[in-house]
């Protein structure tokens, strides 16, 4: 079976090394490949993207660099998941290289508005909407140093994905699957179900233990679904 490189984007204000937990994964079918988006770790001194037709340039760039011609995926959580979504999009409409499947976690799906006044929220607002989401209260937005390093890099993933909203144009022609934590209060299993209608091929919705940012609470069980989907065929759906 050919391996696979998964393209991981971060969700909103964290960078590629989210995914740290997974530097000394692989196997047969599947290795990550962490996607940094600019203004965070390593790429801190680049401009944010403007808009998210402009993150979405940037990305299918950036993946297809990553992917060296050899078969890969995509899979981002909550704006990683829109910013995903949209990424596979710019690659289908300039008719290169497409991912073998789109796996997007903590998302509902693209026709769902998203709360359009998130970006006028103050820091202390802005903040405290995060950690609602997260379930926590005590994070790395408790120490200031870290505060004020984050949250540029938020805000502009906020500015984004405020309000944002995508038309039915033209469905994937490849396989998505959604990932959802089974008690996660953010994004109803409705919503996360809707990802059904932007594929003509096949769709399956897991529910993993945990809330919005389920993957945090077990790494290793969120590697083992992703290794799971990918081994099974194109268009195929797992029960």
């Amino acid at each position: 079976m050919t391996r696979t490189r998964l393209m991981c984007l971060p969700h909103a204000g964290a960078g590629a090394g989210l995914y740290r937990p997974w530097r000394d994964y692989e196997s047969d079918v599947l290795r990550v490949v962490p996607v940094q988006l600019p203004g965070r770790e390593e790429l801190f001194t680049e401009p944010h993207s403007g808009s998210m037709a402009e993150a979405a340039r940037r990305c299918a760039g950036q993946v297809l660099d990553l992917a060296g011609g050899e078969p890969f995926a995509l899979y981002g959580h909550s704006f990683g998941a829109l910013l995903a979504f949209e990424t596979a999009r710019e690659l289908l409409a300039a008719a290169g290289p497409l991912p073998s499947r789109l796996v997007v976690g903590g998302a509902a799906d693209p026709a769902s508005r998203r709360p359009d006044h998130l970006a006028d929220l103050d820091d202390d607002g802005l903040i405290a909407w995060v950690r609602r989401g997260a379930g926590t209260g005590s994070d790395v937005w408790s120490v200031p140093q870290l505060r004020e390093l984050l949250l540029p890099a938020l805000r502009a993933d906020v500015a984004l994905f405020s309000g944002y909203r995508a038309d039915v144009v033209r469905a994937l022609p490849f396989p998505i699957t959604a990932l959802r934590g089974v008690d996660d209060d953010a994004v109803p299993a409705g919503l996360c179900a809707r990802w059904a209608d932007w594929t003509t091929s096949s769709f399956e919705l897991i529910e993993l233990p945990g809330r919005h940012l389920y993957f945090t609470e077990d790494w290793p069980r969120l590697w083992r679904t992703l290794e799971s989907v990918m081994r099974r065929p194109e268009g195929s759906v797992g029960r």
